[in-house]
């Protein structure tokens, strides 16, 4: 089995792992955008001390600092940007495991989760599409990670999912969560998103009040 992060949110993601991929880690590559410091809550630290490639993405450079101690020795790359759907310099609400590009989710932050209040800091951004041309991700990787507090559907709709159909992704999708539901907007945002992801190839094999777990329909 793999040995995931002790704060993983997903219970048995090892086992999810295991049943989709194997334990052959050769070859194998992942995509996190929202990597934070690479541990806390990760579904994909324990991948990359197992020797799978990963490419990181976190806009926050002390969190992007942080990812780069963390995997130091694993074959990591990570990159200090944001993705979305315009690519140039974008204000970001810097606040934690929940910083986000995403003013409201931001307030969310404050005001339900009990956050401290957010400080204003600046990144730039670019479109997935540019991000995995940029770095040469192949066609059919293994695994994409979003968890962007907010923005997973510009995340999403700023590349061509069925091109590149990641073989399993995670994302992050608030719809039932409990603090969400009293926000209509963040509700239909995030429903689109499922379906339009379930519309372009994907099962939906596990899901909790945070994540997602979705495996292409090549592969079930």
């Amino acid at each position: 089995m793999y040995k995931l992060s002790s704060t993983c949110q997903i219970p048995d993601l090892d086992q999810i792992y295991t049943k989709y991929f194997g334990l052959f880690t050769n070859n194998r590559i992942f995509v996190e955008i929202g990597a934070y410091d690479g541990e806390s809550v990760s579904n994909t630290s324990g991948l990359a001390d197992a020797g799978w490639k990963g490419i990181y993405v976190e806009p926050v450079y002390s969190n992007y600092i942080k990812c780069l101690e963390r995997h130091q020795n694993n074959n990591i790359i990570v990159s200090n940007l944001a993705i979305g759907l315009t690519e140039g310099v974008q204000k970001i609400y810097k606040n934690g495991i929940l910083s986000s590009l995403d003013h409201d989710h931001a307030l969310l932050g404050v005001n339900k989760f009990q956050y401290p209040e957010y400080t204003k800091d600046m990144c730039y951004q670019i479109r997935m599409d540019t991000f995995l041309k940029n770095y040469s991700v192949p066609y059919n990787f293994d695994l994409l990670v979003v968890d962007v507090e907010g923005k997973e559907t510009e995340v999403l709709y700023s590349f061509d999912l069925e091109r590149w159909k990641a073989k399993m992704m995670i994302i992050e999708l608030v719809d039932h969560h409990e603090l969400c539901l009293d926000n209509p907007d963040i509700i239909f945002r995030v429903k689109n998103l499922r379906s339009f992801i379930l519309n372009s190839g994907y099962h939906q094999i596990y899901e909790d009040d945070i994540n997602t777990v979705f495996v292409s329909d090549d592969i079930i």
